[in-house]
């Protein structure tokens, strides 16, 4: 619960690609592939769940109502000090908290607003992101902070606050790697290559994008001609990845359970999961068009090998397990009932029009044994331990909180297999 969400809205970004990803042992194995399409199709509902805007009228999550609507507007009426009053509607709320992410708005001292929120503060409170609408409007809301970031302070100014830097190496580098990809400027290559990192890295993540920098520009090595030889290294380093991350290889540093799934860190363990498997997809494809493969050691590594690989990894999260439950809720007959959401786990204002208070619904709803009244289709939580075992309690966030950083680069992958699935 103190990961820096700011860093969370770069995740939503991967569903921006998924039309170019579309052209382990277990004790309950399965006869046939999940429903991969059905998976894809819950898993993008999941960001209905996490909307801060007024909604649309064909909104499918129907417990969610209009929140967020006075961000920025509000704020400016209470007395901030603001050059340049900025509306900061919209965005996704990052997780099973109220801090939001937003796609940047600019305003006319070329600064970015990427954060809405305290996650000190936002942490002390179990409210509807509805309710924090109404006790805006009574001022009396939980205090909202706004990152941004600005050609004079790029990345180590919020209002109010001064904070550390967000923008390290990898994301600037990530950042080029994206604009070189949708402008062709060189520039942004050239700027990629000057800030490459030597160091190998066996993690990808909210908050670290070598990795995924590394796959992305890896592909312009591809080609008849060797490709462009700048961008060698990268796809070099993406096969050193690649070869840190699959399992039973004397190059493999990640670990797996006994149940064959990836296992990095025991918080939000499958973030890392999503994470991998969206780039094995992604690399895989590379290959395939240009009919390629590589070695990790004596181990020969194909499109197929790197495709089964994924597909064990999201079987196993779509309850291929030993538990033969399903980790996204509202897949399957078995998955995760008090999931660490503040919408999902308190009455709909349908159910309730009055707001929560700050530490109202703590004993009465937080710490009861009983499900969620609301069901986040789509949700994929952080998932079990390295054992395969799984607690399910809304007080353990670290397995029952889901997140936008899980479910988009999920998005690639279950589009990936979908597209070939016979299921």
């Amino acid at each position: 619960m103190g990961r820096q969400h700011s860093l969370a809205y770069g995740w939503v970004r991967y569903l921006v690609v998924i039309l170019s990803v579309v052209s382990s042992s277990s004790s309950t194995r399965r006869e046939k592939d999940p429903d991969y399409k059905d998976a894809l199709s819950k898993s993008i509902i999941f960001f209905e769940g996490q909307r801060s805007v007024k909604l649309p009228s064909n909104q499918t999550i129907r417990w969610r109502s209009h929140s967020g609507l006075s961000h920025g507007i509000m704020m400016g009426m209470m007395g901030w000090e603001w050059k340049n009053q900025v509306v900061l509607v919209g965005g996704y709320y990052d997780a099973g908290d109220n801090i939001k992410v937003l796609w940047s708005k600019e305003d006319d001292d070329d600064a970015i607003y990427i954060q809405v929120g305290d996650p000190v503060a936002d942490h002390k409170c179990w409210v509807r992101p509805e309710d924090m609408e109404m006790e805006m409007e009574m001022e009396a809301a939980t205090p909202s902070t706004v990152y941004k970031v600005t050609p004079w302070d790029p990345g180590s100014d919020r209002r109010n606050t001064a904070i550390p830097p967000f923008f390290t190496p990898d994301e600037l580098q990530w950042a080029a790697a994206w604009l070189y990809r949708a402008t062709k400027n060189s520039s942004y290559l050239q700027y990629a290559i000057s800030t490459a990192v030597e160091d190998d890295c066996d993690t990808f993540s909210w908050d670290n994008k070598l990795p995924g920098t590394r796959i992305l520009l890896s592909q312009y090595s591809f080609g008849a001609d060797g490709g462009d030889k700048s961008t060698a290294r990268f796809n070099e380093e993406a096969k050193r990845y690649i070869c840190s991350v699959l399992p039973n290889l004397q190059s493999t540093t990640v670990q797996y359970t006994a149940g064959g799934l990836m296992f990095k860190m025991n918080a939000t363990n499958l973030q890392y999961v999503t994470a991998s498997t969206f780039l094995f997809t992604v690399y895989a494809k590379y290959l395939k068009t240009s009919k390629q493969t590589f070695s990790c050691g004596s181990k020969v590594i194909t499109p197929s090998l790197l495709r089964r690989h994924a597909k064990r990894q999201i079987n196993y999260i779509l309850g291929d397990n030993p538990k033969g439950m399903s980790y996204m809720v509202g897949y399957g007959e078995k998955y995760p009932q008090r999931i660490h959401h503040r919408g999902s786990s308190l009455p709909s204002l349908e159910q309730k029009s009055e707001p929560f208070g700050c530490g109202d619904a703590f004993q009465s709803y937080y710490y009861t044994s009983e499900p969620n009244p609301n069901i986040l289709i789509g949700a994929v939580v952080g998932g079990p331990n390295h054992e395969d075992e799984f607690y399910d309690d809304r007080d353990n966030y670290a397995q029952s909180e889901p997140a936008t950083y899980i479910n988009a680069p999920l998005v690639g992958s279950l589009a990936s297999l979908a597209s070939t699935s016979r299921s």
